[in-house]
């Protein structure tokens, strides 16, 4: 290779853009971003979904799959659109990037030099070289970075360029930060994924219990306790479809028609299979003097296989 290469630039807001890119690439910073961004997200949408889900708990809220789908999806993106802006910002504060310069390398180091400065390194005082597909870049620490785009290079120059960056900087300067940011960057990626297969939401066992206390208050006919324990139930596990049909009938014992109606409805549309359900909505409908609702309710739970709807068509429906 020739002793002296020169070759001038004018850094674009692409460029720059392409070598924020890079830089957090190989530096481990997706890791650093999509940690950051998990708990931006995890945080609104939380409040999104109780602003939506009043009656919910914060736990059933905080690991439901709406909410781990969206953040596991998102965050690629978020990184990406974050890096973009850090650039843009950079490159809108820094005056002197966009402006022409020349670099000139040579076995002992390079030169940059602008209409303001004439800067010399040695390679001994790089601490990495990066490539892409657009730029090389020359790196010095993290605030002092030298981007030199490839756009109008010729490929015989920039296999100069590599070559001459390959035998003159230690290579393994530039590849520590790229492996342990790698490490990083798929270690959180499995621990997300195994939170969203392995989780249980510890809400749903709770509204088990609250549930079963409240059968065994309906069974004595507290109608009043059960409805409460029904209640906590629906809070912890709002998709609780039994909770609702249950606390519809103690609803029905204490006089309220309207509630016991709102809550059987309210269980058949969670779980269009709930044949009990179907029947209780019938019943509910027929004491507020509904026969047809009555009836299209009692022919879907004989549908679905329970035989006590056909006695009650047999007497709302002739």
């Amino acid at each position: 290779m020739e002793q002296k290469t020169e070759v001038h630039v004018q850094i674009t807001l692409q460029d720059f853009i392409r070598t924020h890119a890079l830089s957090a690439r190989k530096r481990g910073l997706p890791a650093m971003i999509m940690m950051a961004v998990f708990w931006v997200f995890l945080i609104v949408w939380i409040i999104l979904d109780i602003i939506s889900h009043p009656g919910a708990s914060l736990s059933s809220i905080l690991y439901s799959w709406s909410s781990t789908a969206l953040i596991v999806f998102c965050l690629p993106f978020a990184g990406i659109i974050l890096v973009q802006l850090v650039a843009r910002r950079a490159y809108k504060n820094d005056t002197l990037i966009g402006k022409p310069r020349t670099y000139s390398f040579d076995t002992a180091g390079m030169s940059c030099v602008n209409e303001n400065s004439n800067t010399r390194v040695l390679w001994s005082d790089v601490k990495r070289f990066l490539e892409s597909k657009h730029v090389f870049l020359i790196v010095l620490s993290s605030r002092n970075v030298f981007v030199i785009p490839k756009r109008g290079m010729t490929e015989e120059r920039a296999d100069q360029l590599r070559l001459l960056f390959r035998t003159s900087i230690p290579a393994q300067k530039g590849w520590r930060g790229y492996w342990a940011g790698r490490l990083i960057f798929y270690g959180l990626l499995v621990g997300l994924t195994w939170m969203y297969v392995t989780y249980e939401d510890p809400g749903i066992e709770r509204a088990k219990v609250y549930f079963d206390k409240g059968c065994k208050f309906e069974k004595i006919k507290e109608y009043t306790r059960a409805e409460a324990e029904f209640t906590k139930a629906i809070q912890e596990n709002p998709k609780m479809a039994a909770a609702y049909n249950f606390r519809g009938y103690c609803r029905k014992q204490l006089g309220d028609k309207t509630g016991n109606l709102e809550d059987c409805s309210k269980a058949v549309v969670l779980d269009s299979t709930y044949a009990n359900a179907y029947l209780a909505l019938a019943s509910a409908r027929a004491d507020l003097g509904n026969n047809s609702g009555a009836c299209e309710a009692a022919q879907k739970a004989k549908k679905l296989g329970d035989t006590a709807a056909i006695h009650f068509i047999e007497y709302y429906c002739k």
